[in-house]
């Protein structure tokens, strides 16, 4: 296949333009398609959809890509609506793609939260397929990548090539199918997540999406009587089916959800019937 015969992905991310995972991610889709990415200049967490109201949008070439790479000091949100508004010169991408997000992003309160999704929901409202992607890692990964991101290790390196290679033909495969993509009704957006121990062979189950009941995310720092610091809590799972992404991804498999935001609307119409 030629590259202008490629689909476009525009690429983004909530962990920063810096983050390992997303150069392992490109490079790897590079192999089957065309690739923008416009990534924040740092880490944006937990930020969800939020648009930049005040300041300015600083946008800088990112170096260290194979194609065409911005970093912007703004939200995921901000980098999906700047690179189609001005960045990609009107030359609308075929796909968006957040992540691949240093941690996992299943249950509500995660994914209502998460800068990966809220970067992808961003290009779903552009009425554009929309897929967000993340990686679950061990106590000790996690740890590591989060306090130095030059310490990547051989073994996660791996995993996250392994995901990467799965996600391609997840995105490939997703995309086959037409009646996935009804711009008409709303937005939508792919919700992919990769377990710890991802292999080739590693099954993909669709899931529901886990509502955990909402605890406080926040904890006292000692020795402050005023003074709180984040400290995530996964909560308590409400819905008891086993087909929820939370189980499945603890099961090992890959994840998949479609986070269909038209029905918002739906259950707003019939709490008005």
């Amino acid at each position: 296949m030629s590259n202008a015969s490629r689909p476009m992905l525009l690429i983004t991310n909530d962990d920063g333009i810096d983050s390992p995972f997303l150069k392992i991610f490109v490079e790897r889709l590079l192999v089957d398609y065309n690739v923008f990415v416009a990534a924040p200049a740092g880490e944006q967490s937990w930020i969800s959809k939020a648009i930049s109201r005040r300041g300015e949008l600083r946008v800088e070439k990112a170096s260290g890509f194979e194609c065409d790479a911005w970093q912007i000091g703004g939200t995921p949100a901000d980098c999906v609506n700047l690179a189609i508004g001005h960045l990609m010169q009107g030359a609308l991408p075929d796909v968006v793609v957040s992540g691949i997000n240093i941690g996992f992003n299943v249950t509500w309160p995660l994914i209502l939260g998460s800068g990966t999704v809220g970067g992808a929901l961003e290009g779903a409202l552009f009425g554009i397929p929309a897929f967000a992607l993340s990686q679950q890692l061990d106590r000790e990964d996690f740890r590591i990548v989060n306090e130095d991101r030059s310490r990547l290790g051989v073994k996660l390196k791996e995993k996250v090539g392994v995901s990467s290679k799965r996600a391609a033909l997840i995105l490939e495969e997703i995309l086959g199918r037409e009646e996935t993509f009804d711009v008409q009704r709303g937005p939508k957006v792919h919700n992919l997540n990769f377990p710890k121990n991802i292999n080739d062979e590693t099954s993909i189950v669709e899931c529901d999406v886990s509502w955990t009941k909402a605890t406080s995310v926040f904890k006292r720092i000692e020795n402050e009587a005023d003074a709180y610091t984040f400290s995530f809590d996964q909560g308590e799972q409400m819905n008891r089916v086993s087909k929820t992404d939370l189980n499945c991804l603890l099961q090992g498999h890959i994840t998949y959800s479609q986070l269909d935001y038209s029905l918002l609307s739906d259950l707003a119409g019939n709490a008005k019937d």
